[in-house]
């Protein structure tokens, strides 16, 4: 939503606007995750598991492989089927990224389906409007594609959370889930 309306009203939208906007969104989900960072009982965990997620896909070559999907798609829905700037599949994977697999997301998805606390989730939905608004500006209405994989991942988190609920001790349910501590 916020993407096609960044798409249509881009041009009112000033560039200083489309500069400093993301850097509060970015300053805002730091200033969140120290919030919910502080509370961990076992941090060295949660940075092992950063640590191991970026070697992973750093070594799968993640990236490239989702700008490849994402080239191929935009080149078979193009009617020309023209060629596609870099830059923008850049902008493109970096917006997935942080979209689908960002902590926000994947917190807030989890927090949702073992403790039905949305909070993160309507957080999340108030940053991703605004950013959305200024990704559309910047980049078009075709960025607003970027729904589809995050409805996906959203949907699979919260619906595992419950399957593996049973495995989670009340110590990692107070590391990772607000709702719970």
């Amino acid at each position: 939503m916020g993407e096609i309306s960044g798409a249509l009203l881009g041009q009112q939208i000033p560039a200083r606007g489309k500069e400093t906007l993301p850097l509060i969104f970015g300053v805002t989900i730091i200033g969140i995750g120290m919030i919910l960072v502080r509370k961990a009982s076992y941090l060295h965990v949660v940075v092992l598991a950063l640590i191991l997620g970026a070697l992973l896909g750093e070594l799968l070559y993640l990236e490239r492989i989702l700008g490849f999907m994402i080239r191929k798609t935009i080149q078979w829905s193009s009617k020309h089927g023209g060629t596609v700037d870099d830059g923008f599949i850049v902008h493109y994977v970096t917006l997935i990224s942080a979209v689908c697999f960002g902590s926000m997301e994947i917190f807030g998805a989890i927090d949702e389906g073992i403790a039905g606390n949305p909070s993160i989730l309507f957080t999340k939905a108030v940053l991703g409007l605004a950013s959305g608004v200024i990704f559309g500006a910047s980049l078009g209405g075709r960025i607003s594609l970027v729904a589809i994989p995050q409805f996906l991942v959203l949907v699979v988190l919260y619906l595992s959370a419950n399957f593996f609920m049973p495995f989670m001790s009340p110590t990692m349910l107070n590391d990772f889930l607000p709702a719970a501590a």
